[in-house]
């Protein structure tokens, strides 16, 4: 059964209390239409404390019509056992901390709107939704094919890891922190199919090079749809709520610490 959050005032935050910086000129016209925004959330990326998630969302309302946020689920719990973690104590704390932000940003979106339940979702849950599996489907045939696919998410393991263990991983933690990296993919190719707007913006803090890889054309079966954009995001002014205890992250895992 799925638990009923208390009514809450809505959180005004001003229009110039976050900054946007979409990617290109696609970008920046999908964010013109204020169709739908959809924030893709870190767990271990400092940056991502419950005050500023319920900012952003709480900004986001006021700005689209669509707001949704995403993040990982088990898979954030790869990077952890990659790292020497045991798996259970992995998934333990993986499902501790995605479960602090996930009620943050429901908590954000319940005040702006109904349903939040739906509109916070986990990419396990993801799978439930047809264009997000067809991603899947293509996105592994793609590194099964494609060198250059393989060689730039292999990287992007590795240099999350390198942040985690301050020194080189080796292959075999590279392989094992994989499924977070494919698992990701879909969110940087289409996200108005897998909301079913029209349009729709992936909203992070930074890019990373795996995503501006895509936009570059490196993976020719791999290309951003038409009506979907990024674009970066960072606070102006101080969350407007109190910020909540912060889940510890991994060893040595700061603001970039972070999977992207």
């Amino acid at each position: 059964m799925r638990r009923v959050l208390a009514a809450e005032p809505v959180i005004a935050v001003p229009a110039e209390a976050v900054t946007v910086h979409p990617l290109n000129e696609q970008s920046r016209e999908i964010l013109d239409t204020g169709e739908a925004a959809v924030f893709g959330l870190s767990p271990f990326n400092g940056f991502y404390r419950p005050a500023t998630v319920e900012t952003l969302l709480a900004w986001a309302a006021g700005r689209f019509r669509h707001v949704e946020a995403v993040l990982p689920g088990y898979e954030t719990a790869f990077g952890l056992i990659a790292c020497g973690r045991a798996p259970r104590e992995a998934a333990q704390s993986a499902t501790r901390a995605v479960r602090r932000m996930r009620a943050a940003a429901r908590r954000a979106l319940h005040a702006s709107g109904p349903n939040p339940h739906d509109r916070v979702n986990s990419w396990t849950r993801l799978i439930n939704r047809k264009r997000y599996r067809e991603l899947r489907a293509q996105i592994e045939d793609a590194f099964r094919s494609d060198g250059r696919l393989r060689e730039l998410c292999r990287e992007a393991s590795r240099g999350y890891l390198m942040t985690v263990l301050g020194g080189e991983p080796t292959p075999a933690q590279i392989e094992l922190n994989l499924g977070y990296v494919l698992a990701e993919l879909p969110l940087v190719l289409d996200l108005p199919g897998i909301t079913g707007t029209r349009t729709a913006l992936l909203l992070y803090n930074r890019p990373w090079p795996l995503q501006l890889a895509l936009w570059n054309g490196e993976v020719p079966a791999l290309a951003p749809a038409p009506g979907h954009g990024f674009a970066t995001i960072a606070l102006a002014v101080e969350p407007a709520v109190a910020p909540a205890v912060e889940q510890a992250a991994p060893p040595n895992a700061g603001t970039r610490g972070a999977q992207s």
